[in-house]
């Protein structure tokens, strides 16, 4: 099987680290339970709006994120038998974004860039299975790809959406969920 993994809060912890950093400069205290949509800056301090998404383009943002517990042996094994490629979003909010989140892939999972797609338009890129947190990622491909499997991470921005076959787990214990997405995929053999 060809298995799309998204990168950004499916792999590793960067609504964490975004929420973190936006609270200290804004002295509030958001978190993942906070963020009940998909647009991040409808759930910050109205003085800091649409700047959120500032620290996506600060260089080296994406090189100090960390991969979710579990996500590495996940990966790891996925690979070992099937055709495995990154399929990620890139805010071009900075020249180093698309850069940076390609070492940190390649650091941490030894992907490069034969495996490494960046795209706003996920659905243009064909797969057996889509793994993606983004609702608007997993309806499009939904849409386009009516036979692929469509599954995620539990987050509270996408337990409503109706476009995944599967939803694992929870973002809160993702040893778990990967464990669980492994045992989906397997029985899908």
């Amino acid at each position: 099987m060809r298995i799309l993994l998204d990168l950004d809060s499916t792999l590793n912890n960067l609504l964490q680290k975004w929420l973190g950093d936006y609270n200290a400069d804004y002295n509030d205290n958001k978190t993942i339970t906070d963020i009940k949509g998909w647009h991040l800056h409808k759930y910050v301090k109205p003085e800091c709006g649409k700047d959120i998404y500032k620290y996506l383009g600060y260089r080296g943002y994406f090189s100090s994120l960390i991969p979710l517990p579990g996500s590495k042996e996940f990966v790891e094994t996925l690979r070992r038998n099937h055709d495995v490629c990154i399929v990620t979003a890139s805010s071009n909010r900075g020249p180093f974004e698309e850069r940076d989140k390609l070492n940190w892939v390649s650091k941490h999972y030894g992907f490069d860039k034969y495996d490494f797609v960046t795209t706003h338009s996920k659905w243009l890129v064909a797969g057996d299975i889509l793994i993606d947190d983004g609702p608007h990622n997993a309806q499009e491909y939904r849409d386009t790809w009516p036979k692929a499997g469509v599954l995620t991470i539990q987050y509270p921005y996408n337990e409503e959406c109706g476009a995944y076959d599967f939803i694992a787990g929870n973002w809160d214990n993702t040893e778990a969920a990967f464990k669980s997405l492994y045992d989906w995929i397997t029985d899908e053999e």
